[in-house]
């Protein structure tokens, strides 16, 4: 879905002065995501939340890219890594990743999360990940349909139940 005159993304791994703009993302996400479950999320402080960008780039078993368009960061992605099961599980010991994708509402249907998509994948298999995971909310049918259209498949349901 490409504009026929938007500049291609620049995929590159995130540097330590990203961190104000990775924050700015991260609320603007956190709004889309209060309106999907005003229960379950909520928007952050805008300091908290630099922070925590800055904790996640400092973090060395975290690979952070970053999507830029002129001189603008507009999409992220996180790869997290997963702890290996216990001893005794009846779950594969893989190497993998948990994927979080954030592209700005002004440039989605761009095809900036599927770049972002494409590079963390390139990524985790030259790092040796064998498996991606990632967790859509259930209403969020536009992220859902990007990763259906990239071949993630359904591989469990998570229930909840409020109890207060």
């Amino acid at each position: 879905m490409n504009e026929p005159d938007a500049p291609e993304p620049v995929i590159r791994d995130a540097i330590d002065g990203d961190a104000r703009a990775l924050a700015e993302l991260a609320r603007e996400s956190a709004e889309a995501h209060v309106a999907l479950s005003p229960r379950f999320y909520r928007l952050p402080d805008a300091a908290d939340a630099l922070a925590r960008a800055e904790r996640q780039l400092a973090d060395q078993g975290r690979t952070t890219l970053v999507a830029v368009v002129g001189a603008q960061i507009v999409g992220a992605v996180d790869l997290t890594p997963l702890p290996l099961p216990s001893l005794g599980s009846m779950v594969r010991a893989r190497r993998a990743v948990d994927v979080g994708i954030i592209v700005s509402a002004a440039h989605r249907g761009r095809g900036i999360g599927r770049a972002l998509l494409d590079a963390a994948e390139d990524r985790a298999a030259r790092d040796g990940v064998e498996l991606l995971t990632l967790t859509a909310w259930g209403g969020n049918e536009r992220a859902i349909g990007l990763y259906r259209s990239a071949g993630y498949e359904d591989a469990g349901m998570i229930l909840h139940r409020w109890i207060v």
